[in-house]
């Protein structure tokens, strides 16, 4: 049954261990560690698993060494441990999946039926998976009432990229079977193409669409149209507006990826370190107005080349590509050799494995990169179909036979793997066990955590925000910020602890205005600290902009000529729409009546919780930061907009940069 053990991983990864949500979960994360590690340990045969030949064969361990010096490199080292304990078992288990459907003691050869059928069962096993995880699809998008199919993987791209990955393996698969083989194949592919373009990812159906056409003979690609034109009919529409210009996720993309190539500028050898984007991408980025959000969380470039030049530098793009360009020559050379060194089933399945790793990173160029596990694993297993079978291997004068040392290397490197793993773990245990406890309890799980995880900023941000005292939560939150400083929310919330606790904060809210130039709670806080200062009143204008609502501050009520002041640069502030600016400076909300609060808050909604998107852990409501309003003037501004909303807004209005002359602030 170990045919089917390929099927059986992509659909745990993509079910539950590699998904958006469930698979930040402490039993996904323990389970999907083991998986990993179990197989990379048992299908461990010498240093080349990916079969590139002698001269190639340097290239994955020699990325593994560079991902460990752009660690130990980068200003968040901590961000960068689960690629270092797993990316030799990534690249392992493409043999991994080589074994399962062609096992390494199989005396088959050259022109075997038995070890073709056995791929075959295999390779049908994962189509059967991707047909599931379509119809899924479907179904979540019927009963959710949602425009574009996500679940379950819980984002529509990559839902896309998986299912584009898987594709080809599933074309090859119906191709090369007959009978009720064929019609279960071609049930499960026309699943998984129907999932996959109720996703409306243009990036994920461009790249089935290539997948599509590399996997298929000459005389079999005019089945291609079929997907093509309903695609055209559903993507029309968008296509239009992103050809031009005017597509508000092309936009929003455009944001991300100049600001990562930004950061490479300032980084370009050891780039950021490994899984540092979340931790550090944002005061690279500038936001345009009316695209990006305020307090939009930024985990990923939204690009693979550009998020492995920011996490690892040139040297380490270059690196990759390498690698990727050696196995597809590799296995091209595998595929037209002539004669009897033709490995057996070839080019069928081992073409369509190789055209579905081709999509799978076409797609990854445009789509979320490295936030999930689900699209990595489902490269390996095309990866793995691509593999020709060990018998092949020592066909073309490879060496198929295992030896005992290297199972040995195998197993030892998976416990290495375990024991640097397992702390973490157990630290997210903790973290879940939190999140469902009382405030005492909650404190002594996550000091726990923060102890056996002690790199992890959210779990010091944890105990801070149930910490007893100010003064406790204001040195928890500073320390959490400090060790993740381009997370903004993380920023805000440690300045505004600070301030609470007289302990400072400007330096955090300084960086809260780097990272999300486009809110005005750090202006508006830090505005309040340097009240008499000069520029306080321009710096208080940007905040009312930013957030109307603070016209009902009670703080004006004591600085009624300070409020006035900021009116006066509210209505000379420049790249601000004329009457947006003018309805602010005549709104005059009362002054009396009930007080209450503003808040900004995190990880009330799982699309945009920052604890998923920057450090993949599960949502916990908080409070980043508060201010003081009469609430019946709240409601009287509560429908103004804000400037950050509006596409007429200058994102110049809003530099990164807050406070005093340093800051350009006039």
């Amino acid at each position: 049954m170990r045919v089917l053990l390929p099927a059986a991983l992509v659909a745990l990864f993509a079910g539950w261990c590699g998904t958006f949500y469930y698979g930040a979960g402490a039993a996904a994360v323990g389970v999907g560690h083991a998986a990993l590690l179990g197989l990379a340990a048992w299908a461990w045969r010498g240093w080349d698993p990916l079969r590139l030949g002698p001269r190639a064969k340097v290239l994955p361990p020699l990325l593994w060494l560079w991902v460990l010096l752009a660690m130990r490199a980068s200003p968040v080292p901590r961000a960068g441990w689960l690629a270092a304990a797993l990316l030799p078992a990534l690249l392992v288990l493409p043999a991994a999946i080589a074994r399962c459907w062609y096992p390494p003691d199989d005396p088959s050869g050259p022109g075997d039926r038995d070890g073709e059928e056995s791929r075959l069962r295999g390779a049908l096993g994962v189509t059967v998976v991707a047909g599931l995880l379509g119809a899924a699809a479907l179904v979540a998008m019927e009963l959710q009432g949602s425009p574009r199919a996500a679940q379950p993987l819980g984002n529509a791209v990559v839902e896309g990229t998986v299912l584009a990955t898987l594709l080809p393996l599933a074309v090859g698969t119906v191709a090369a079977t007959r009978g009720r083989l064929r019609a279960v194949a071609g049930a499960a592919l026309l699943f998984a193409a129907g999932g996959l373009l109720a996703t409306r990812s243009i990036a994920a159906l461009g790249a089935a669409l290539l997948g599509g056409t590399l996997a298929l003979g000459r005389g079999r690609r005019r089945w291609l149209l079929v997907p093509a034109l309903v695609g055209a009919l559903l993507l029309g529409p968008r296509v239009l507006e992103l050809a031009a210009g005017k597509d508000h996720s092309a936009l929003a993309r455009w944001s991300y990826w100049q600001g990562g190539v930004r950061g490479i500028a300032a980084r370009p050898l050891l780039g950021w370190g490994p899984g540092a984007t979340p931790w550090t991408l944002a005061p690279f980025v500038r936001p345009q107005p009316g695209i990006n959000p305020p307090g939009e969380v930024l985990g990923d470039v939204h690009s693979l080349p550009v998020q492995l030049a920011y996490e690892l530098g040139l040297p380490g793009l270059l690196a990759a590509l390498a690698l990727g360009a050696a196995f597809a020559r590799a296995r091209h050379r595998e595929m037209t050799a002539p004669g009897e060194r033709q490995p057996p089933g070839s080019p069928g399945l081992q073409q369509a494995g190789l055209a579905g790793l081709v999509a799978g990173a076409a797609s990854l160029a445009a789509g979320p990169t490295l936030g999930t596990t689900a699209p990595w694993v489902a490269l390996a297993v095309v990866a793995g179909a691509a593999l020709p079978p060990p018998a092949a291997v020592d066909a073309v004068g490879g060496e198929a036979r295992p030896r005992r040392r290297d199972a040995r290397v195998g197993w030892l490197y998976a416990a290495i793997g375990l024991l640097l793993l397992l702390p973490l773990d157990a630290a997210l245990v903790c973290y879940g066990a939190a999140r469902r406890a009382p405030p005492v309890r909650a404190r002594q799980l996550l000091a726990a955590a923060a102890e056996l995880d002690p790199g992890m900023p959210l779990y010091r941000a944890r105990l801070g925000w149930i910490a007893p005292t100010a003064a406790a939560r204001a040195v928890a939150l500073t320390s959490a910020a400090n060790a993740a400083p381009g997370v903004a929310a993380l920023q805000l919330a440690a300045g505004w602890a600070g301030q609470a606790a007289g302990r400072g904060g400007e330096l955090e809210l300084e960086r809260a205005c780097a990272g999300n130039p486009l809110d005005g709670y750090a202006p508006f806080l830090l505005a309040q600290r340097h009240r008499d200062e000069p520029w306080a009143a321009r710096l208080f204008a940007r905040s009312l902009l930013a957030n109307p609502t603070f016209l009902a501050a009670v703080f004006w009520e004591e600085r009624p000529d300070l409020f006035a002041a900021a009116l006066r640069e509210v209505a000379a502030y420049d790249g601000v729409d004329d009457g947006f600016r003018q309805a602010i400076v005549v709104t005059r909300p009362p002054r009396s009546g009930r007080i209450t609060v503003v808040r900004v808050t995190m990880d009330t909604e799982p699309a945009t919780a920052l604890s998923l998107h920057a450090f993949r852990r599960l949502p916990w409501p908080a409070t980043l930061a508060s201010v003081a309003v009469r609430r019946d003037g709240a409601l009287a501004v509560g429908g103004l907009p804000t400037a950050g909303s509006m596409r007429s807004t200058l994102s110049e209005a809003f530099p990164s940069r807050c406070v005093g002359a340093s800051a350009g602030i006039r």
